[in-house]
């Protein structure tokens, strides 16, 4: 996998689609649920992780042993990185599709209006 940069593939629609109903409260939901709330549960979970850290020090007196859990670390934060670009990828090709599909959903649309008496 290269760290070149691609061209960024033009979407073939010209126009951009209509609205769905609900569309702008869906993304107002989903921004909220994102940026705000996804961040406040992995705030909390890692406060709770770092609390039961310092218990089991607590009842298990050990020396703080910092390189296993920096090689931890930065593997995890590898792994998560490799996901996140995988997703990256995905999401763009699913984007140009949704957008692909509400375009020709709203183009076929008045068309069949058309036809029913």
């Amino acid at each position: 996998m290269g760290f070149t940069r691609k061209a960024a593939k033009r979407s073939p629609v010209k126009r951009k689609p209509l609205h769905s109903p609900g569309e702008s409260v869906q993304q107002e939901i989903d921004s909220l649920v994102d940026d705000k709330i996804l961040s406040y549960l992995l705030g909390g979970t890692l406060m709770l992780v770092l609390a039961f850290a310092e218990w089991v020090r607590w009842f298990r007196p050990y020396p703080p042993q910092p390189i296993p859990m920096t090689v931890f670390a930065i593997l995890f934060a590898g792994y998560c990185i490799f996901r996140v670009i995988r997703y990256r990828r995905k999401i763009r090709a699913l984007r140009l599709g949704l957008e692909g599909e509400k375009a020709v959903g709203q183009f076929l649309t008045p068309g069949r209006s058309r036809s029913v008496p």
